[in-house]
């Protein structure tokens, strides 16, 4: 062990709205980081990260960054079709990544670069880990209050116009649309909710107004339970949760309000009076100080224990093998959304040293 370095060399990959609104204010609470060079190709964005980080290097392509500068890690927010290629370039350079979801598209686990010696410098922003109100709902799932859970539907419905406000790469062929932006980091949620991996699912996608800007996903856990969920692109934000045990549901209508525990038992209307004002006085407190709303909150909190764990040489989590495993769940949806049926979520599609790994392990 060392001592912790005072700055952490970093170069933002993709500067678009994430990082213009959400990274940047993350940063400027965190001193360790330092910013030393950003890429975008486009002209906009690499002017906006000038503002930003005047005295880092801003170029168009994320090569030059490794070639002229000594990093320490880089945070990548481009395009998911991105990537692929910029992981396996850190990996072979040895530069700790944070990568936003999805980690890779379609096909492309074969060609991660998976060896042991790189795994540890992978953290993929599986953000919603970090908030407050779903952590609340991770330790009522495991204590006693709402007695065995029965079934649980998961929503995250994203208006889409705000985020192709800079780019539109959202709605292009070849980068994953809803499925991989939005699912990503549901079924990634379910699993931390629940503490159990999905075992098998079924997806279903729909076009409303932009193609497959919708999907329905029906998953099951190791345990047996099947979960609902429902991700696409529309004009409104909704996110919301409904877990409904033997002895309570527990619910979120927004992540900006409270988790309500409605004892079934006792429950005598939908939305009672009281929930309605706590809800309210969430949403204005979070007005007041909007650091605090669900997205700047659980980014900047992302951020914070990736720089945290590099700096005390601590291993990431979420780490590499939650970045494969969504890859695998989410490539299982595609089959599924392809074959009309359920699909088994499996080690099939998993890098080659897993493959060659799991194949010794069953010799053995």
């Amino acid at each position: 062990m060392t001592d912790r370095p005072q700055g952490i060399k970093t170069a933002i990959i993709g500067f678009g709205r994430l990082a213009q609104i959400y990274y940047a204010a993350a940063l400027r609470n965190l001193p360790i980081a330092e910013i030393v060079a950003v890429a975008d190709p486009l002209e906009a964005s690499r002017a906006a990260a000038a503002a930003s980080f005047p005295h880092a290097r801003i170029c168009a392509d994320y090569h030059d960054l490794f070639d002229r500068e000594h990093l320490d890690a880089i945070l990548v927010a481009s395009s998911p079709s991105t990537h692929l290629a910029i992981w396996n370039e850190a990996a072979r350079r040895r530069v700790p990544a944070f990568v936003e979801k999805p980690f890779v598209l379609v096909g492309e686990l074969d060609h991660v670069d998976s060896s042991s010696e790189v795994r540890h410098f992978l953290m993929p922003n599986f953000n919603r880990r970090f908030w407050p109100s779903y952590r609340n709902l991770r330790d009522l799932c495991q204590s006693t209050q709402i007695g065995s859970v029965g079934r649980a539907d998961f929503t995250l419905v994203a208006n889409i116009r705000p985020w192709n406000s800079v780019t539109q790469h959202r709605l292009s062929p070849g980068e994953g649309g809803a499925l991989y932006d939005l699912a990503s980091s549901q079924l990634d949620l379910i699993e931390f909710v629940f503490g159990e991996k999905i075992v098998n699912l079924r997806a279903q996608s729909e076009t409303i107004e932009w193609p497959d800007d919708h999907v329905r996903l029906s998953v099951e856990l190791e345990r047996g339970l099947r979960v609902s969920c429902e991700v696409g692109y529309t004009t409104r934000n909704c996110e919301k949760i409904a877990i409904y045990g033997t002895k309570a549901i527990a619910r979120i209508e927004n992540p900006n309000a409270i988790v309500h525990v409605d004892n079934r038992a006792h429950r005598k209307q939908k939305f009672p009076l009281a929930d309605w004002m706590s809800d309210t006085l969430a949403f204005g407190l979070k007005a007041l100080r909007p650091e605090r709303t669900m997205l700047r909150y659980t980014i900047a909190a992302s951020l914070a224990a990736f720089f945290e764990a590099l700096s005390m040489r601590q291993p990431f989590s979420p780490n590499f093998d939650d970045a494969v495993w969504n890859a695998r769940c989410l490539e299982a949806a595609v089959r599924s959304i392809r074959e009309h049926k359920f699909i088994d979520v499996s080690a099939t599609g998993a890098p080659a040293e897993d493959r060659n790994t799991n194949a010794r392990q069953q010799q053995a």
